[in-house]
């Protein structure tokens, strides 16, 4: 499915109007100065290019806690950055990523656990909730 005659094949037949999204590979990256701007194409530019990575290698960065919600004297915040490229978040994750010459050390992003809204346990939905 990820040549393009054939996924385009594909979607022909499922659902002209279906899309296929490209899989994201997110990674925290803790104590970045709030000096750096994610929204700024030049820094994320410099940051991919301090660190050696492709254009297009990042299909998104942002503030985990929204820059409105930081406290005044707040120095640094953690950013999440989202690789298109598998091989970009593992290199990072395993040697660090350098931003102004500071090493960090990104972590790969969790995802929250799964929970029942029924009986409020974790590992499966209310549609197997096998409690009364």
């Amino acid at each position: 499915l990820k040549k393009n005659n054939v996924n385009e094949d594909f979607i022909k037949n499922l659902d002209p109007k279906a899309i296929f999204k490209d899989r994201a590979y997110p990674v925290v990256i803790q104590f970045i100065p709030l000096t750096f701007n994610p929204n700024s194409n030049n820094q994320i530019h410099a940051f991919k290019q301090e660190n050696d990575w492709e254009e297009g290698s990042i299909s998104l960065a942002q503030w985990i806690k929204p820059p409105n919600k930081q406290m005044d004297q707040q120095q640094v915040a953690h950013l999440l950055v989202t690789f298109k490229n598998p091989n970009n978040m593992n290199k990072g994750i395993h040697n660090g990523i350098t931003l102004n010459k500071n090493c960090l050390q990104p972590k790969k992003n969790k995802g929250e656990p799964i929970q029942c809204t029924k009986c409020q346990h974790y590992g499966h939905i209310a549609h197997e909730c096998t409690s009364h």
